[in-house]
C-alpha cells in the first residue's frame, strides 16, 4: 500500500529553502545583467532604452520568484536587508555570492553573443567614470568623488525604496516588484551617462571582467559606494520608519516593534524602579507590564509583552507550594 502520509523529513513545500533562494538569485542577476547589457550596448548606451531595459527585467524577475520572497538581484539590497534586521547575514552572504556569480555568468553570455559582431571590441556594458565616459552626448569627464557620491547616494535612495516597497505593513505588498522596478528605472535614468548605471556590485563585477583593464581599475569605486550606501539605507530605515517586524536572529541590530501609533513617544519603564517592585511584589501577584513592556524576573530586564517569558504561579503556603506553569 503507498505511503500516503508525508515524511517528517521532507521539506516544507511552502518555505523556500536556502538553496532555492540562492538559485533564483543567481538566476535572476544572470538574466538582468545579460538582458539589459544587451540593450544597454545594442542602444549605444542610451540612457532611455538602458534605464528600461534593466528596470523592466527587474520586475519581471521578481514576478516571477515572487513564491520565494521578495528576490534582491544586488548584493548592495542584500546588505541593507541585513542591517535593516530582515535578513541574517548568514544568508545574505549566501545570496551575495549567488548574485556575483549570475552577474559574472550573465556578463560572459552577453560577451561571447556580442562576438558575433567581427568588429565587436566594446566590452560588456561595464560602469566607468572620467575618460572612459559613455553615451549620447556626456557633459564631460566626471571626477572620481563625484562617482563616489553618486553611487552612494543613489544607492542608498534605491535600497530605502526597495525596504519600503517591501515592509511587511505595506498596503500595497502585491505592488512591490512594480515599484522597484520603477526605482530601478529611474536610477539608471540618472547615472546611465555619469557612471553608466552602476548601483549593483554582482553587476559591477561581472561586466568588468568582460571589458578590459581600464574598467577592473575602476571596479573598486562601483563596489565600495554602493555597499556604503546600503549600509546607510539599512541602518536608517527602521530607525526612522520603524521596524516591520522583529530582527532575525544573526542579523544587524534588534529593534524593538513599534506599535501602529508610531508618531506617539514611547516611553520604556524605569529599570530599577520596575526591579525593585519585582522583588517587592508577593508571588502570587501578576506580572508587572507598562507602556507595552513586561518585566522578566528570570532575565532581569525589560522586554516587550509578547517575548517575556511566562511567569510561574504558585498553589499552596509558602512552606509546601507547587508551582504551575502556565
Amino acid at each position: 500500500m503507498a505511503e500516503t502520509a508525508a515524511s517528517p523529513t521532507a521539506p516544507d513545500p511552502v518555505t523556500p529553502s536556502m538553496t532555492q533562494r540562492g538559485v533564483a538569485e543567481g538566476l535572476g542577476t544572470m538574466v538582468l545583467v545579460l538582458l539589459g547589457g544587451l540593450a544597454t550596448v545594442l542602444s549605444g548606451y542610451s540612457p532611455l532604452v538602458t534605464a528600461l531595459g534593466f528596470g523592466l527585467t527587474v520586475t519581471a524577475v521578481m514576478l516571477a520568484f515572487a513564491r520565494l520572497g521578495h528576490v534582491h538581484l544586488n548584493p548592495a539590497v542584500s546588505i541593507g536587508a541585513a542591517l535593516a534586521g530582515r535578513l541574517s547575514w548568514a544568508h545574505a552572504g549566501v545570496l551575495a555570492a549567488a548574485q556575483v556569480l549570475g552577474g559574472v555568468l550573465g556578463a560572459l553570455a552577453g560577451w561571447v553573443v556580442l562576438h558575433g559582431f567581427a568588429t565587436y571590441d566594446l566590452g560588456f556594458a561595464p560602469s566607468f567614470f572620467g575618460e572612459h565616459m559613455r553615451g549620447a552626448n556626456p557633459p564631460g569627464e566626471l571626477a572620481l568623488w563625484s562617482a563616489l557620491l553618486l553611487e552612494l547616494l543613489l544607492t542608498g535612495v534605491f535600497v530605502w525604496l526597495f525596504l519600503a516597497a517591501t515592509d511587511r505593513r505595506s498596503e500595497h505588498a502585491s505592488m512591490a516588484p512594480l515599484a522597484v522596478g520603477l526605482a530601478f528605472t529611474a536610477v539608471f535614468l540618472a547615472t546611465v551617462v555619469m557612471t553608466g548605471g552602476g548601483i549593483n556590485p554582482a553587476r559591477a563585477i561581472g561586466t568588468a571582467l568582460f571589458s578590459g583593464v581600464d574598467a577592473i581599475a575602476q571596479n573598486w569605486v562601483f563596489v565600495l559606494a554602493p555597499l556604503l550606501g546600503a549600509a546607510l539605507a539599512g541602518l536608517t530605515y527602521p530607525m526612522v520608519m520603524g521596524a516591520d517586524a522583529e530582527a532575525l536572529p544573526g542579523s544587524g541590530f534588534t529593534l524593538p516593534r513599534r506599535s501602529p501609533a508610531a508618531t506617539a513617544a514611547v516611553q520604556q519603564p524605569d529599570w530599577n524602579q520596575a526591579h525593585h517592585q519585582s522583588a517587592a511584589q508577593p508571588v502570587e501577584q501578576g506580572p508587572i507590564i507598562q507602556d507595552g513592556w513586561q518585566w522578566d524576573p528570570v532575565a532581569h530586564q525589560w522586554k516587550p509583552v509578547e517575548q517575556a517569558a511566562p511567569q510561574p504561579r504558585y498553589l499552596g503556603d509558602d512552606d509546601g507550594r507547587t508551582q504551575i506553569r502556565p
